[in-house]
């Protein structure tokens, strides 16, 4: 879904402060298409209380908290609100596809990028088993082959959905 195929949604202040002391607030978020978290910076924005989890406690045990007044403010009466996508969407989550990652039980072609990074960690270890004496640090991880394969599937994923994937060469140090 594109951000221009969703409309806006405008809203009095009292309309949201209504709304968020009628349900909690990540229900009134969702009901909105918004992260609840964008939701408490709107009201605090508009200067419009919202209840904390403690009051929806006391409502479930059934008793009847007092709500917080919205009083009377200078600022916007009218509060516009323009989704962008769906709510706690990814960036790296594709709208498109919704494929699966599969990790194959063993490496055919390894991935360009972790081919060099291999070698470049084999050598390291060789010199470090050769000059223990040169000791500048934890030994260099060792790649194991379950490792290999789910960094392998990760990545021809990420390119299969258009993401380019390159080497930065190695580290100097």
């Amino acid at each position: 879904m594109k951000t221009s195929d969703i409309a806006p949604i405008s809203l009095s202040r009292r309309e949201l402060y209504d709304l968020v002391w009628s349900v909690p607030v990540p229900e009134a978020a969702a009901r909105l298409g918004i992260s609840r978290t964008w939701l408490t910076k709107i009201c605090n924005r508009a200067k419009v209380p919202y209840p904390t989890r403690a009051y929806w406690a006391l409502v479930a045990s059934g008793k009847r908290p007092a709500r917080a007044k919205l009083g009377n403010v200078k600022v916007e009466d009218v509060i516009i609100l323009r989704p962008r996508g769906r709510a706690r969407s990814h960036p790296l989550a594709s709208s498109e596809s919704e494929e699966a990652i599969d990790l194959p039980d063993r490496l055919t072609r390894l991935h360009p990028v972790l081919t060099a990074w291999r070698v470049e960690i084999w050598h390291e270890l060789e010199r470090f088993r050769r000059e223990p004496w040169r000791k500048q640090g934890a030994a260099p991880i060792e790649l194991g082959k379950r490792r290999l394969r789910l960094l392998d599937a990760l990545l021809k994923a990420l390119e299969r959905r258009g993401h380019a994937i390159e080497s930065c060469g190695a580290a100097s140090g």
